[in-house]
């Protein structure tokens, strides 16, 4: 059987897309976060601020590892999520036009089916 994808639905994409990015760019926010709070503490040490400042900014390292995994989240899931929408809209201007992807299925037989 061929099968022509002619519209692809905005909505159900923008939820999978926001949803899927806003979990992995947190997780991928709060490693991002450990190192540049370790950076951070290798910048501060390097300059001779000593064990002072050090000591003075360690309470702000867990809250910042937090915080930047949740605006790196944010930040990656708009962005994905607006590049996925114009994405989809552009497909289905252009699969209006000149027709979408065409795909050739075959049904499975009943021993094989879920």
């Amino acid at each position: 059987m061929l099968y022509e994808v002619r519209r692809l639905p905005i909505w159900s994409i923008a939820k999978v897309v926001f949803f899927v990015t806003l979990i992995t760019g947190f997780i991928v926010g709060l490693f991002y976060g450990m190192v540049m709070m370790k950076f951070i503490t290798l910048l501060i040490s390097s300059y001779g601020f000593g064990e002072e400042a050090l000591k003075e900014y360690s309470g702000l390292g867990g809250f910042g590892v937090f915080m930047m995994g949740v605006m790196f989240s944010l930040f990656i899931s708009v962005s994905a999520t607006f590049c996925s929408l114009i994405t989809a809209v552009t497909y289905n201007l252009i699969a209006g036009w000149l027709g979408g992807f065409q795909l050739e299925l075959q049904e499975l037989p009943p021993e094989r089916r879920p």
